[in-house]
């Protein structure tokens, strides 16, 4: 006996000791996990766009306004990281018409485009993103379909259909686990999807078979086309359900695994049920790590052990933050091996009070002070509001931006956006059986655990924009790497840029993010007659699937859309359609800039001295230290260097007005009498990893490079960074004069502001004019609080 207790005393020790190994085991994962995940979202940020348009239908011809929200994924509130946006309107066949990048400032953008009169009727999407967007594509942005009718087009309406993925069959189904896995006898919920080959959900009753052709259960979808049921699967079996001539098959059954199961639909809290295949003996391997996120943010996380292949974890609604939420759990190494997602609803959302429906009358100044719950926007004048007012007869698709931004882009395509339902309208099993088979494109573990540095392909455009080319050989068309471009833009005050191309051939330069239109000269530092230089365009070839065909001919045009298109024909006839109050951002002035090089060593104006013939005398007689002469092959050109006196064997950087320039016999051809003066930089001059040595910039007295001429491999465009925004027009009947008017003021759009602001006390006062359309109008407010919240709001007013 006293030598059986000797080793059971010694045990105990032992057992502490592993315990408080283990335990510390277990804290190093959970820090690693939590230090990985938080750099990955900070080297890897995810954004979101909400765009509140003034329509969902226009008459080719018309413009749409527009304004753009830049949200941060991870705290749901404005973001000012970006400060491009790229808009996109595509037709029909994907096609892009147009094309704009405008201004974000703190998060807001507001945004015009006229729809050209020469668009065909049919369906157009407009799509959004950022530069940083771009790594997430074409599934990151924000896209909503407006329709476009053009009367004097006698071809019918195209339709089209937008899909993130496409199937082969008219049929498909697809099945989804809950937690990721089907084990052996752990009985686990099956979502699925009914789908078209378009992803378009379809209702359909199914049954479910073993591998014996007996029927263990059915289930049937809702209109979105998903569904759920329960199985315990047995040992080795196969399931699937009959679908014509074929089966599809569920996931083969594992012997072991995490299975992940979440009960929180009927409940205040969320119970986290865990089972294994199999029960795991050794305290080693029985260790897990249960993490809660929200948009990458921890939430709560607990140690817990498997017994007898199961554990609970109870976790209270009220210290979630209510939105998408994501369940991972994690072994004892730190390996993700279940992972569900789940949405807690916000039960604590004041709505907007509706005073009702006012009436004016046609010409009248409208007046509403809308008193809002200051829940929903408190006092603050740092909130942004943009403002629609539209008939009520034009087909109203407004998602609104608390209910988009619930589950924006991350978690792919939701089902009931095809019939443009709300959120609120959705049965929350519908909305479970989504999150099961949905996953988030952000937040990837295996991307996050790896460890590694992540490079985003494309940067965030936060006080620069990124112009990106491709330079290869003009006979091959194979990349040309290794060399180095200049960038330059005419005029008196030099800029300088260099680049070097990459392996694959790119290169690029970095442009400041305003207004002006500029032009710019790409060239090799060295002339090549063997390179042609490409400009990209900055827009995303990255498309969505689409597919696209046209309505019946005899299909008419709905009485709404006859009543735009008359509002709108009448308009172009007495000139009120094409009214817009230019913006003040039109005017722009340049600000002050220096030369790139500062103050120069010698500073030569010419009217100072006397005229000279030819630009070799210029140099000769009044450039000092500068030495500029013709040679068998052309001329050349060198600066000394004023620490040892002699000449540097290397060629200076020559300019004129700005522009590099490579053939100096076009210094030599020019005539004096249109040089204002000459810069000279005699020290070596080094920017990045890149040595000049020498400047000598020449400025004409225009400073604009006209009248030369670029050798053919220089590259030369037109460029504007970001596009000026016109300002929406709405008329002033206050004069008796203009209100008696018989020009006729048929607006479709009535009103539109995107810029709106509460005063002091949260009330937001709005000022406009009815029209001569006797209609019900929506008055549709979108945007953010002063504290970063989103709002919607809506009301309706009557003319009659």
């Amino acid at each position: 006996m006293i030598r059986f207790s000797k080793p059971s005393v010694l045990s105990i020790p032992l057992i502490i000791l592993y315990s408080a190994v283990s335990l510390e085991a277990q804290v190093n994962v959970k820090n690693e996990i939590l230090k990985k995940l938080e750099q990955y979202c900070k080297n890897v940020p995810y954004e979101e766009i909400f765009v509140h348009s003034d329509r969902a239908d226009y008459i080719a011809g018309e413009d749409m306004w527009f304004n753009i929200y830049l949200v941060d994924k991870q705290n749901r509130k404005p973001s000012g990281r970006s400060k491009i946006a790229y808009f996109e309107l595509l037709n029909p066949e994907n096609n892009a018409v147009i094309q704009k990048r405008l201004m974000i400032e703190n998060g807001f953008c507001p945004g015009h485009a006229l729809l050209p009169d020469t668009l065909g009727s049919g369906m157009y999407t407009f799509r959004v993103y950022t530069n940083e967007m771009k790594n997430f594509l074409p599934g990151n942005c924000f896209m909503n379909s407006i329709n476009v009718y053009n009367p004097f087009r006698k071809k019918g309406f195209k339709k089209k259909i937008i899909y993130d993925k496409g199937f082969n069959r008219n049929l498909n189904i697809e099945f989804f686990p809950e937690g990721g896995t089907l084990i052996n006898e752990v009985n686990c919920k099956i979502a699925l999807r009914v789908v078209n080959e378009f992803n378009k959900g379809l209702l359909f009753n199914g049954v479910v078979k073993d591998e014996k052709g007996d029927s263990v259960t059915s289930f049937k979808t809702d209109k979105y086309g998903t569904g759920a049921f329960y199985l315990k699967p047995g040992k080795s079996e196969r399931y699937f359900v009959q679908v014509g001539d074929s089966a599809c098959f569920l996931p083969s059954v594992r012997n072991n695994g995490i299975a992940l199961k979440a009960n929180y639909l009927k409940s205040d809290s969320l119970t986290i049920l865990v089972s294994s295949g199999e029960n795991i003996i050794l305290a080693k391997d029985n260790t897990y790590f249960v993490l809660v996120t929200n948009h990458g943010k921890p939430e709560y996380s607990e140690y817990f052990r498997l017994f007898s292949g199961m554990a609970k974890i109870t976790v209270p609604k009220t210290t979630l933050t209510p939105g998408i939420i994501q369940i991972t759990v994690f072994d004892n190494v730190g390996k993700a091996v279940s992972e569900r997602l789940i949405y807690i609803k916000d039960t604590d959302i004041s709505g907007s009070k509706n005073p009702g429906i006012v009436s004016y009358k046609k010409r009248e100044k409208v007046t509403l002070e809308l008193d809002v719950d200051k829940d929903v926007i408190k006092p603050s004048m740092d909130a942004n509001l943009s403002i629609s007012v539209t008939p009520g007869y034009v087909e109203s698709r407004y998602p609104e931006i608390d209910d988009y931004l619930t589950f924006g882009t991350e978690f792919g395509f939701l089902p009931w956006s095809e019939t443009g339902d709300m959120i609120a309208n959705v049965s929350p099993e519908t909305i479970d059986n989504f999150l099961i088979s949905s996953g988030s494109r952000w937040i990837s573990w295996d991307k996050i655990l790896s460890g590694k540095i992540i490079e985003p392909a494309f940067g965030t455009e936060d006080g620069s924009h990124i112009l990106s080319g491709l330079l290869q050989n003009r006979n091959t068309q194979k990349a040309d790497s290794g060399k180095v471009l200049f960038l330059s833009i005419p005029g008196k005050v030099a800029t300088f840029q260099y680049a070097k191309t990459e392996s694959s051939g790119k290169f690029y330069f970095i442009l400041p993010v305003d207004k002006l239109k500029r032009d710019l000269i790409i060239q090799p530092q060295v002339a090549d007659e063997n390179i042609t230089i490409n400009i990209e365009s900055s827009f995303s070839w990255n498309l969505p699937l689409s597919t696209n065909y046209y309505e019946a001919d005899t299909t008419p045009f709905p009485k709404a859309i006859t009543n735009l298109s008359i509002n709108y024909q009448v308009g172009k006839i007495y000139g009120s359609s094409d009214k817009r109050v230019e913006s003040k951002s039109e005017i722009i002035q340049q600000k002050p800039v220096k030369r790139f090089y500062g103050k120069p060593d010698v500073e030569i104006v010419l009217d100072d001295y006397i005229k000279l013939p030819v630009m070799q005398e210029v140099f000769f007689e009044l450039v000092p230290g500068v030495r500029f002469r013709s040679k068998k092959s052309g001329y050349e050109m060198q600066v000394i260097n004023p620490h040892t006196n002699i000449y540097y064997e290397e060629s200076p950087l020559v300019m004129i007005d700005g522009v590099s320039i490579n053939d100096l016999t076009l210094v030599a051809n020019l005539d004096p009498e249109i040089v204002e003066k000459i810069d000279v930089v005699k020290t070596t001059y080094i920017i990045g990893d890149f040595k000049l040595y020498g400047i000598v910039n020449i400025m004409t007295r225009e400073g604009n490079f006209k009248g030369l001429t670029l050798p053919d491999y220089a590259a030369k465009l037109s460029y504007r960074v970001i596009e000026p925004v016109g300002s929406f027009y709405s008329p002033d009947y206050s004069e008796s004069e203009k209100k008696q008017s018989r020009i006729p003021d048929l607006r479709n759009t009535l009103y539109w502001d995107p810029s709106l602001k509460p005063d002091k006390d949260g009330k937001i006062r709005i000022e406009f004019w009815t029209s001569d359309i006797a209609s019900d109008f929506i008055v549709n407010i979108q945007g953010f609080n002063g504290s970063g919240n989103p709002v919607s709001y809506k009301q309706v007013i009557k003319v009659e």
